[in-house]
């Protein structure tokens, strides 16, 4: 549209004339446009209005002269203007502290919230607001705003005394960052900009008008209080200064304009109207939300807020770097909007973005630093411009040392995307993140519940050459969720090392070296549900122990889809199940045999042909899958494995059902399961040998009962679920199985968990008679409980020769800060009446594992809970006793009357 400026046109008379451009406030013609108005002050707007019964585009307001006269005006065409009428402003009765009487007019006129405003002038130099209800001719003046010495925070400087007032309009200052305002100084030497920050179109009319009319809420352009210094536009030799007014560019980011009537000199025949730029100071744009207070800059929020207080941060860009010195959630103009799904977050001019472009080379040099000793920060919804190459140590967009950190929906381009230097609790979510070294980074201090989420990691346009995702070092109890990391050909989609308690799950790491790589004495991994093809390497390179591998999809990787090696400790106790590998260049599975010498279990995975994993030297597939022993799988059709992998029994197809453990099963035996006038058992119960239930007194299972073996049930049995035996179901006729009873099925054995680890310790820990004794972690030769005494234990691993419970004793196991297992090498003996209490958790959370071959006894009458294994021993449940968990055993025997759930 149109630009159209109205002026006191000097070669005719003063009479108001205007000029138009479609260039915006610049490019004026020569030739101006005269209307009928010879009034001062004069604003136009182009709000309809209808006057005795006749519609008008636009309506307009003059001032008469130097009195108390003012003109109501209409038009339709903007040359032509209707007198409506001549009115008065009076001062409303309120207004206690005014200085004459409005004589000089408007300097603009605003709608907000169905009020009109208006700046004006009265005559003894009192900068006036006034308002009216229709914005017609009736008006009051309410209220001022600085205007003569003492007036308020717009205090004058020296030595002027009258005629310093506001001059032209106030402008929006865009985004509802509030208004501002020019001064102008009575000698014609400087315009001055006043900002008011506080008075925010959004508001509430009575809000609104509060923060217009409030003193404190109006400051200099240059951010000072005090008397005026800084002029945006000063007279020179050549002209003076006369009205100016403010308008902005479309963009309000951008510099905004000043346009002035002025004497330009004889060279332009006093005669012009000119305009200049201007990029006065940002306005405040950095809100303490919880204070109610306002900075201009991100730093200086920061360093005047209080802990736990609340910061929001406008759009715009913000050239510094920042440190977060105390516990704040600061929250840019994009907080809670997710920049990861497609098409999200493209537009700059809607971020609040930390840019360290242009900045002075600092060591280290990082845009934002958590320092340490700093908790409980939250930094979100902004876009953080790091440095994208590297010149120091730990080169990051974002660096954090403690505990409690939240970093999330963030757009974040750098060397090192987040830099975590290990502690507690840190969470990254939901960030679109480009880096040239690593997107996530957690060492080299160790760090624990660290949860990496949703996140979408790219490789930069001048990447290291081990670029990577996501690194991680000595982390436990963590989690890698639902990421994409993709594209990084020197590294990893994630890696890691000495990890322990992790589970990876739901990402998509895909056309990298190896999607996953984890070394060093890593243990207890979960890696499940991932899409990991298209390695040039690996999809995964494992080194470590206790490593499970389930459902993920491992496809067309350049060396191997699984690759499993040894580090600092030996490989062990790995399983992949479920998963799709399948269209791998040289294996699917690939061990390195020479330093692993465990049995890979991996079972049940589907290897992209119904034939199985092609196996020429099958030196572990015992017993066969499909072929006669001495075929060894060499006509399957599908990825290549190496020795020490067991594949058998595989997937005919990419629908799995995962292996069941120990855990699922309330009794799960190797070899025979016997259940003596037995009281109940609550789960399923599984023994890859034979079951027998003896008469019941009755006994009831609620539970399905299967076995590789036989199965017996002698009367008053109850089996309240299915009977299922590769071998015989024999059932009294006094026994009652409420689902199917089959003989002769194809179930697979259920494999009891092999256990590795010494018993070294020497020294001893025994409670004596109705003591009490506390037992941290570590290693033991003894632990005992004496008659009525108690042991207590917390949350680790402990090593134990000898475990034993005498009569009513008890033991006491706190797992409230984390699970306790108890590894024990010689003998288990509970005599009676014993009992095992869990604190801060359930069974689930203590596992008892027994690697010796003597008979574990959980005596008669006791209370027992946790999960009991013992792959080389007879378990042993007394009369009466009860047991609340799972036992895995070589063999099972449950006695009179005892109860297991």
């Amino acid at each position: 549209g149109n630009f159209t400026v109205f002026f006191e046109d000097r070669a005719a008379a003063f009479a108001i004339s205007s000029v138009t451009t479609a260039t915006g406030p610049t490019g004026f013609p020569a030739a101006v446009t005269g209307t009928n108005i010879t009034d001062t002050h004069f604003v136009i707007k182009d709000w309809p209005i209808t006057i005795a019964s006749t519609s008008y585009a636009y309506r307009a307001w003059g001032s008469v002269g130097n009195n108390l006269d003012h003109h109501f005006y209409v038009s339709n065409d903007l040359t032509n203007w209707t007198l409506v009428s001549t009115f008065t402003i009076p001062n409303a009765a309120s207004f206690t502290d005014a200085h004459g009487f409005v004589y000089y007019g408007f300097h603009d006129v605003i709608l907000l919230n169905g009020t009109y405003y208006a700046f004006a002038e009265s005559n003894q130099s009192q900068t006036m607001l006034v308002r009216s209800t229709d914005g017609d001719d009736v008006w009051e003046a309410f209220a001022s705003i600085g205007g003569r010495p003492g007036d308020g925070p717009l205090e004058l400087p020296s030595g002027v005394s009258v005629g310093w007032t506001p001059t032209g309009s106030f402008i929006d200052l865009g985004y509802d960052r509030g208004y501002g305002k020019v001064y102008a100084d009575p000698r014609d030497n400087n315009y001055y900009l006043a900002i008011n920050t506080a008075a925010q179109a959004s508001l509430a009319p009575a809000a609104l008008e509060a923060a217009f009319i409030n003193p404190a809420n109006w400051t200099w352009h240059d951010g000072t209080t005090g008397p005026a210094s800084n002029p945006i536009l000063s007279a020179t030799a050549e002209h003076d200064l006369r009205e100016c007014w403010v308008v902005p560019n479309s963009n309000p980011n951008a510099d905004w304009m000043i346009i002035y009537d002025a004497n330009f000199g004889a060279a332009d025949g006093s005669l012009a109207l000119g305009y200049a730029t201007l990029t006065p100071p940002p306005p405040p744009r950095v809100h303490n939300i919880t204070q109610g207070t306002h900075y201009i800059t991100i730093t200086a929020g920061v360093n005047a807020a209080n802990p736990g207080d609340v910061i929001l941060v406008d759009a715009g860009t913000f050239n510094e770097r920042v440190t977060i010195n105390k516990s704040l959630d600061i929250r840019g103009a994009q907080y809670g909007v997710d920049p990861t799904t497609s098409g999200a977050r493209t537009n700059p001019a809607m971020e609040s973005i930390i840019d360290i472009t242009g900045l002075p080379l600092t060591n280290p040099n990082v845009l934002v630093e958590v320092p340490n000793g700093v908790t409980n920060v939250s930094l979100s919804g902004f876009t953080l411009m790091g440095s994208p190459t590297s010149h120091y140590a730990d080169e990051a967009v974002v660096r954090c040392w403690d505990d409690d950190i939240t970093i999330e929906d963030n757009i974040i381009d750098g060397f090192y995307g987040i830099l975590f230097k290990g502690a507690d609790n840190l969470i990254v979510q939901r960030n679109r993140i480009v880096t040239n070294k690593v997107g996530v980074t957690v060492q080299p201090n160790p760090a624990n519940n660290v949860k990496i989420s949703d996140n979408l990691i790219t490789r930069g346009s001048s990447p290291a050459a081990d670029a990577a995702g996501i690194y991680m070092t000595g982390c436990s109890n963590s989690a890698i969720t639902g990421n994409t990391a993709s594209g990084f050909t020197g590294a990893s989609g994630t890696n890691g090392s000495n990890l322990n308690h992790l589970t990876v799950s739901g990402n998509t790491f895909t056309g990298n070296r190896d999607a996953i790589s984890f070394f060093g004495s890593t243990t207890f991994i979960t890696i499940e549900n991932n899409d990991l093809s298209s390695s040039s390497r690996f999809g995964i390179n494992i080194k470590g122990q206790d490593i499970d591998i389930l459902g993920n999809i491992i496809r067309n990787c350049g060396d191997a889809g699984v690759n499993i090696d040894r580090h600092v400790i030996d490989t062990e106790r790995i399983r992949l199940t479920c998963n799709d590998i399948s269209g791998n260049t040289n294996f699917g599975v690939k061990v390195n045999t020479a330093l692993v010498t465990a049995i890979i279990n991996a079972e049940l995975n589907w290897w992209g042909d119904a034939s199985g994993p092609y196996d020429p030297d099958g030196a572990t597939e015992v017993p066969p899958c499909a072929d006669t022993p001495d075929a060894l799988n060499a006509d399957g059709s599908s990825d290549a494995v190496t020795g020490n992998v067991d594949y058998c029994p595989w997937a005919i197809n990419t629908q799995c059902q995962p292996l069941q453990q120990c855990g699922d099963f309330a009794l799960l035996a190797d070899q025979i399961i016997e259940l003596d006038h037995y009281k109940s058992v609550e789960g399923d119960i599984h023994s890859n040998g034979g079951i027998e239930f003896d008469n019941g007194r009755p006994g009831t299972v609620w539970g399905n009962v299967t076995a590789l073996g036989n199965i017996e049930i002698a009367r008053d049995n109850t089996i309240d679920g299915d009977v299922t035996a590769n071998g015989t179901v024999k059932k009294d006729k006094k026994a009652t199985v409420t689902g199917t009873v089959t003989s002769g099925a194809s179930l697979a054995a259920v494999e009891v968990p092999s256990l590795s680890y010494s018993c070294s310790g020497t020294a001893s820990i025994i409670a004596g008679k109705d003591k009490t004794k506390n037992v941290a972690p570590g290693d033991y030769n003894v632990l005992r409980a004496d008659k009525n005494a108690q042991l207590n234990l917390s949350a680790g691993e402990y090593f134990v020769k000898t475990l034993q419970l005498d009569d009513r004793s008890r033991l006491r196991v706190d797992v409230s800060s984390g699970e306790v297992t108890i590894n024990v090498c010689g003998l288990i003996n509970f005599i009676k009446n014993a009992d095992i209490i869990i604190i801060g958790g359930d069974s689930k959370d203590l596992t008892i594992n027994y690697s010796g071959t003597k008979k574990v006894v959980l005596g008669k009458d006791g209370g027992y809970q946790g999960s009991v294994v013992a792959p080389n021993a007879l378990v042993e449940l007394g009369s009466k006793a009860g047991f609340l968990g799972s036992i895995c055993a070589k063999s099972i025997a449950i006695a009179k009357d005892a109860r297991v759930r």
